[in-house]
C-alpha cells in the first residue's frame, strides 16, 4: 500500500505542477500585466495634473493681467469684427500717401469661421475687406507696409496689380500700377471675456 500512496502523491504532485503551469503561471502574468497598465496610468494621471497645474497658473496669468495688457490683447485680437472701422482704418492709411488714388473700398464677406488647430471649441471670425487703388509702385509698397504696422491683424488674402503708364503733365509717361487688394480681420470670440 506504500507505493500506491506514494505513486497517488506522485500523481497529485504532478497534477499540481501542471496547475500551476497551465492556470496560475498566465494568471501571475496577467495579474503583473495588469500591475504594469496600472503604472502607466498612474503616470500618466500625474503628467495631466502637471499640464493642469501649469494650465491653471496661465489662466491666473491672464486672470491678474494688467488691464491696460487686456486692452491691448483686445486690439490685437478683438472679440469681433468692426467693418466700418476696419474699413476706415484701412482707407485712412491710403490716404496718407498723396500719390494713391482710391477707385474704391468695400467689405466683402463677413463671419467666415475657421478651426484653430488644436482648439476645437474656438473659432477665429474673419472678415475680408477689398480695397482698389492706383499709383506709383513705391507708394503701394508703402501703403502694404503701413497697413503691416496697424494695430490689429490684416493679412492680404488677394491681390491683383496691373501696371499702365499715364501722362504726368510735363509731357513724360509715368509708371502707375492700379491695385485691388483683399484683406482679411481677424476676431476670437471669447468665452471668458475680461475687456474690463
Amino acid at each position: 500500500m506504500s507505493s500506491l500512496t506514494t505513486f497517488i502523491q506522485i500523481i497529485l504532485l504532478v497534477v499540481a505542477i501542471g496547475i500551476g503551469l497551465t492556470y496560475l503561471k498566465p494568471t501571475f502574468e496577467d495579474i503583473q500585466g495588469i500591475q504594469d497598465d496600472i503604472a502607466v496610468y498612474e503616470n500618466e494621471i500625474k503628467n495631466v495634473a502637471a499640464v493642469n497645474a501649469g494650465l491653471e497658473l496661465l489662466y491666473q496669468r491672464v486672470v491678474k493681467m494688467d488691464t491696460q495688457y487686456k486692452k491691448s490683447l483686445y486690439t490685437y485680437l478683438p472679440d469681433e469684427i468692426d467693418e466700418l472701422s476696419v474699413l476706415k482704418d484701412i482707407i485712412t492709411i491710403a490716404e496718407m500717401d498723396d500719390n494713391l488714388t482710391i477707385i474704391g473700398a468695400s467689405p466683402e464677406a463677413l463671419e467666415t469661421e475657421i478651426e484653430i488647430e488644436g482648439h476645437e471649441d474656438d473659432l477665429l471670425v474673419t472678415g475680408s475687406f477689398m480695397i482698389e487703388l492706383y499709383g506709383p509702385y513705391d507708394s503701394i509698397k508703402q501703403f502694404l507696409r503701413r497697413v503691416e504696422k496697424n494695430n490689429y491683424q490684416l493679412m492680404v488674402s488677394d491681390m491683383t496689380l496691373q501696371p499702365s503708364e499715364v501722362d504726368s503733365g510735363s509731357g513724360l509717361m509715368e509708371d502707375i500700377i492700379q491695385t485691388e487688394i483683399t484683406f482679411v480681420a481677424f476676431a476670437l470670440p471669447v468665452k471668458i471675456n475680461n475687456r474690463d
